[in-house]
């Protein structure tokens, strides 16, 4: 059971049947961030930093570039770099020789390296001609605001999202917060000494979907074991039961995580899991800027996609 996205097997080089995951693959978040590119930013030079021999930076901008030609848009340029290279120095001259010979208005890296995106922030002049330039930066980039920390150009940044401990409030209005919200704080910040602060009174996206993960297995479990009958459960449940269980988790017995729906399909992927698109804004406050997917369990839902912001 994998929380998201981001693992080589969440991304599709290792599958097995075995395999299910809480977040969305990222052949589905690209409808996602490409919609929003071309509807609310715009940009006509578009350029694309990824590893080519690392999968997750492979397979999200390969999704991306498939969107964007299916969409009609500008073809993006391709950008090679290694993952989380020492060479940070060479790294920085290639992103200013991209930036003088292209003039890029959007700049996308799919990378789980967080000191990719401050490499490439920190390469961005801070000049008038870039005063708006736009930087997707995936995962990572929440990994850099979550510290708190002030860093340069954090406000150019656009990051996907699988969770955002916000969501509740966004998208169930007037329904009960789950008690996990306040259980957390209460466990990781029991003295309120770190108010706000992500890992302690703040819950991350990871942990979030750490816990649907660690839920789904559970009601896996719990149907397992009573499909062994009354009053002699099955005590014992194989992993090939399990996963049976599992593909069972759909229609009727979707359930509600913390997360949104969960909801497996026959590929162990879930099925129109909400997803996030958010943005970075001045003191470093997370917004959600669009949004696809299922929220709440046993409501309409059109799967279509929201641009907030």
């Amino acid at each position: 059971m994998e929380k998201s996205n981001f693992s080589p097997t969440a991304v599709g080089v290792f599958r097995s049947p075995y395999f299910f995951r809480i977040g969305p693959p990222n052949r589905e978040n690209a409808p996602l961030i490409a919609m929003y590119v071309e509807k609310k930013l715009v940009p006509q030079h578009l350029v694309i930093f990824r590893d080519p021999n690392e999968t997750f930076s492979l397979s999200l901008s390969d999704a991306l570039i498939r969107q964007f030609s299916e969409d009609r848009y500008q073809t993006p340029i391709i950008e090679n770099f290694k993952t989380a290279d020492k060479d940070k120095d060479g790294f920085t001259q290639h992103i200013q020789d991209v930036l003088t010979k292209y003039h890029p208005d959007f700049l996308f890296i799919p990378t789980n390296a967080p000191t990719d995106v401050t490499t490439l922030l920190n390469a961005i002049p801070p000049t008038q001609e870039y005063a708006k330039l736009k930087v997707f930066v995936g995962s990572a980039g929440y990994e850099l605001v979550q510290t708190g920390a002030a860093f340069t150009g954090y406000t150019r940044m656009l990051i996907s999202s699988s969770a955002f401990p916000d969501e509740w409030s966004l998208l169930a209005l007037g329904k009960p917060l789950p008690s996990f919200f306040k259980e957390y704080p209460a466990i990781y910040d029991p003295y309120n000494l770190h108010p706000q602060s992500y890992t302690y009174s703040r819950v991350n996206s990871q942990a979030m979907l750490a816990y649907d993960a660690v839920y789904a297995f559970l009601v896996a479990s719990g149907m397992t074991i009573q499909q062994g009958g009354t009053p002699i459960p099955k005590p014992n449940p194989t992993a090939e039961d399990i996963k049976n269980a599992l593909t069972q988790i759909k229609d009727s017995r979707s359930f509600q995580g913390i997360t949104g729906v969960i909801s497996f399909g026959s590929d162990g992927n879930p099925i129109n899991k909400i997803h996030f698109l958010l943005h970075v804004v001045d003191g470093g406050y997370v917004h959600v800027a669009a949004y696809q997917g299922c929220f709440l369990v046993n409501s309409t839902c059109d799967n279509n996609i929201n641009i907030v912001e």
